[in-house]
């Protein structure tokens, strides 16, 4: 019954965010819905015995903070890892029931703490169980290093073909921000760990939503991926019936509020 009233919530919230035809003409509505559409097909050809939701979800969190783990160079078994803090607690159980299905145990809250900051910090994680499933992602995102003896995450050169509506929204979700509250419509990707080159690869990628993007130092060899303002309409249209409220405090409404300033009003 909780599920069913977070869900009822959740919908009455997105009926009070604005029309994207505020931003964006019809028909480039309908240039992205085809392309959004090509690129979901994609997806699914490439993820048969997962869910559009479950692959999307897996994509996205790629570019961000989840990791694919295996044993060695040669186990070809892999196993997904999500974390989150304690604040996301809620978000991380979302996740958990999208892919409840491949998970042994249900997330589970640990600590530890950090000799930098003199803090204990608190978190919850799961993960899913050894599965065939996840290998074609694998093989996309990561590259075996020898040095490291180790595999490490890459932005694959095929992302544009997949790079749906909604693995931009769980993107988002894990490492988006306003650029500038009050004064911008334009968000920001934290993409620290990932190299220039492949920065390009995702910023050629949005183009294709008409979503421009730039690069923007953080600190030596370490960026930022932030939209243009006028970027927001493209955006917004594909995100706004795929954030969830708890995120609506970060996305920007298009009059330099943000999303939780339309739903509170």
């Amino acid at each position: 019954m909780t599920n069913m009233n977070n869900k009822q919530n959740q919908n009455l919230q997105k009926d009070k965010l604005r029309d994207p035809a505020l931003f964006l003409e019809p028909s480039e509505m309908d240039k992205i819905e085809s392309i959004a559409s090509e690129k979901e097909n994609n997806l699914k050809r490439l993820c048969p015995d997962l869910s559009l939701e479950q692959a999307e979800l897996l994509v996205g969190g790629l570019l961000g903070d989840l990791n694919l783990q295996t044993a060695s160079k040669t186990a070809g078994t892999w196993r997904a890892r999500f974390l989150h803090g304690k604040k996301q607690a809620d978000y991380l159980d979302w996740k958990y029931n999208l892919v409840k299905d491949m998970v042994g145990t249900a997330p589970k809250p640990s600590s530890y703490y950090d000799e930098r900051t003199k803090t204990k910090y608190y978190r919850s994680s799961f993960n899913t169980l050894t599965r065939p499933e996840l290998k074609p992602l694998a093989k996309l995102f990561y590259v075996w290093n020898d040095k490291l003896n180790k595999a490490c995450k890459v932005v694959p050169d095929c992302i544009g073909d997949i790079l749906t509506p909604g693995v931009i929204a769980i993107w988002f979700q894990d490492d988006g921000s306003l650029k500038w509250e009050g004064h911008s419509n334009a968000v920001r990707f934290s993409t620290d760990s990932f190299s220039e080159e492949e920065l390009q690869k995702l910023i050629e990628a949005l183009a294709m939503y008409d979503i421009k993007t730039s690069t923007q130092t953080k600190r030596k060899n370490s960026w930022v991926l932030g939209t243009s303002e006028e970027s927001y309409g493209p955006l917004y249209f594909m995100l706004k019936h795929r954030l969830l409220p708890l995120f609506y405090y970060k996305f920007p409404n298009g009059f330099y509020g943000t999303l939780q300033d339309d739903v509170s009003s």
